[in-house]
């Protein structure tokens, strides 16, 4: 009776941390997304307004960015003399989808070698696509968590009828 005990408290618990891996990886995703939206509209502002250049422009993002974008920041600024940024797209690879990153290095390869209309131009067009499929992991998320927590929630369900 106790390793049937044992078992159906290690299969519930397993099962309520793939939940947890499930919503964790999603909210990473949507975090992100929110996080670079953010900083593309800073970036926009302040090239078109204030006309500050680029490595001081990124320099301020990486002093308040969120925590995970911090490194993809950093190593911009690091690069930023060899104008080489979608090198550092690896920082986020992890939290995106390849049509995000596509996106970003699609942007990141104008920045600094067009002129500032067609930067903010840029800058407009990868943060609409984001909001976009920002909004998409948002519904997403939702969706998907609900069928895969009732997935996981029934298969636990089963294996504790079969092993009564």
């Amino acid at each position: 009776m106790y390793f049937k005990f044992t078992g159906w408290i290690m299969l519930i618990s397993s099962g309520l941390l793939m939940i947890g891996y499930i919503l964790r990886k999603y909210n990473s995703r949507i975090e992100v997304l929110d996080s670079i939206i953010k900083d593309l509209n800073i970036l926009k502002i302040k090239i078109s307004l204030e006309k500050i250049p680029l490595y001081n422009i990124f320099s301020g993002i990486s002093i308040n960015c969120n925590k995970k974008t911090k490194k993809f920041y950093d190593d911009i600024l690091n690069n930023y003399y060899k104008n080489d940024f979608s090198s550092s797209l690896k920082y986020i690879s992890c939290y995106l989808d390849k049509e995000d990153i596509n996106v970003l290095k699609e942007m990141l390869g104008t920045l600094g070698k067009v002129d500032y209309k067609n930067q903010i131009n840029n800058i407009e067009s990868a943060g609409n696509i984001l909001k976009i499929n920002y909004n998409k992991a948002k519904e997403e998320k939702e969706k998907n968590l609900k069928i895969k927590s009732a997935g996981i929630i029934g298969s636990i369900f089963v294996l504790i009828i079969i092993s009564i």
